[in-house]
């Protein structure tokens, strides 16, 4: 399958995910029962859609994961970094001038729902309870992720700019989907290590890693499951389906952002995280930990 047909031809004026869909006539629909898809098709796109968050076995992506797992829990998400995000995303999106005061009423609504959000996932079963033990960093470094897929979106699009109120879609759509990337990654290495080496352990559903979009809507309060399952594929579209961040460019974003008295690890993991992730035998030689 396909998974770029599913987010449609991408216009020119790039206001699928920035704009709001005009309001179409509700038309009269079948009983839902009659026009789900079989189970095993339900599948089948569950999993293909779900392989969207994991890289190529080549890929050194897990190399910044698992340096980032040694960042300590604890770490405060101040209002002050709230209200630089929302700024940031207004400034780029929504035409809001970087100048402008973080008390603006459209700065204070988005500022906000960010909090809302992070709080609701933070509370919420967005993360395992193993998840968030090994990597207590979560939130923080979703946040730093989602920052940075939106900073790609406009490098990648220059002259494209959204409606008041799309940074709302934006923040969620990119904090989603950092999030289920991050999920993906470290719940696939843990359950990889409780396997053997050789790879006869059993095959993992990707779909059983990250949280199904329903329970992103619930969290959300405003989209339904179609809706984010559509702006998620139309960002992700956007984004030519790359979700690679170099150690680089999280530490660069990280040292904007977090403004807090923490540094990104420069070590390897310690021996204790070696149950999570597994030991060296079962690293391949393109997993290794690249000179800083």
């Amino acid at each position: 399958m396909n998974l770029k047909r599913l987010s449609g031809r991408i216009p020119a004026d790039h206001r699928n995910v920035l704009a709001p869909r005009p309001t179409q006539p509700q038309q009269h629909k079948k009983p839902l029962a009659t026009r789900r898809a079989p189970v095993s098709s339900r599948n089948q796109v569950a999993e293909a859609y779900a392989s969207l968050y994991l890289p190529s076995p080549t890929s050194s992506q897990n190399d910044l994961f698992k340096k980032l797992s040694t960042i300590p829990g604890g770490l405060q998400l101040s209002s002050h970094v709230i209200n630089k995000t929302a700024s940031r995303i207004q400034a780029h999106w929504e035409g809001v001038q970087s100048g402008v005061s973080p008390q603006s009423a459209r700065t204070v609504q988005l500022s906000s729902y960010i909090s809302t959000i992070l709080t609701r996932t933070s509370l919420a079963p967005v993360v395992s309870s193993a998840l968030s033990t090994e990597f207590p960093s979560f939130s923080c470094v979703a946040l730093v992720l989602s920052l940075i897929y939106v900073d790609r979106l406009k490098k990648m699009h220059p002259s494209a700019k959204g409606e008041a109120g799309c940074g709302l879609r934006l923040f969620l759509v990119s904090y989603m989907i950092a999030s289920k990337y991050i999920q993906a990654h470290i719940s696939s290495l843990s359950k990889s290590a409780q396997g053997s080496c050789d790879g006869s352990s059993p095959a993992i559903p990707l779909s059983s890693l990250i949280s199904p979009n329903e329970h992103w809507a619930r969290l959300s309060s405003i989209f339904s499951t179609p809706e984010l399952t559509r702006m998620e594929l139309e960002f992700l579209s956007f984004l030519q389906f790359d979700l690679f961040v170099s150690y680089e460019d999280f530490k660069y974003f990280w040292s904007m952002y977090m403004e807090i008295n923490q540094t990104v690890p420069e070590e390897s993991p310690s021996p204790v995280l070696e149950h999570f992730y597994g030991s060296e035998e079962c690293m391949s030689d393109d997993a290794s930990v690249p000179d800083m």
